[in-house]
C-alpha cells in the first residue's frame, strides 16, 4: 500500500506564496483601473475637442443603465440558485 505524505514542509512558503497571489491579484485590478479611467478620460477630452460631450454623457448613461441590469439580473439568478440549494 502507498502511504501519502502530508505533512507540510515550510508553512511560511505556503504564507509567502498567498501573500504572493493576493499582491498579484491586487496589481492587476490596480492596472486595469488605471486602464479603465485613462481610456475613459481619453474618451471625455476626445468628445469635448468634438463638441459631442453631451451624446457621450448619453451614451455612458445609458451603459451604466445597461451594466446595472445585468448585475441585478446576476444578483437574481444567483438568489434563485441559492433558494433551489435550500429546498
Amino acid at each position: 500500500m502507498m502511504k501519502i505524505d502530508t505533512k507540510v514542509r515550510n508553512p511560511s512558503h505556503n504564507t509567502l506564496t498567498g501573500i504572493s497571489d493576493l499582491l498579484s491579484f491586487l496589481s492587476m485590478c490596480l492596472s486595469l483601473c488605471i486602464f479603465l479611467v485613462s481610456h475613459s478620460l481619453t474618451l471625455f477630452l476626445s468628445l469635448h475637442e468634438h463638441g459631442l460631450l453631451r451624446f457621450g454623457a448619453e451614451a455612458f448613461r445609458s451603459c451604466t443603465l445597461g451594466f446595472e441590469f445585468l448585475v441585478s439580473l446576476n444578483l437574481e439568478i444567483w438568489y434563485d440558485l441559492v433558494s433551489l440549494l435550500y429546498l
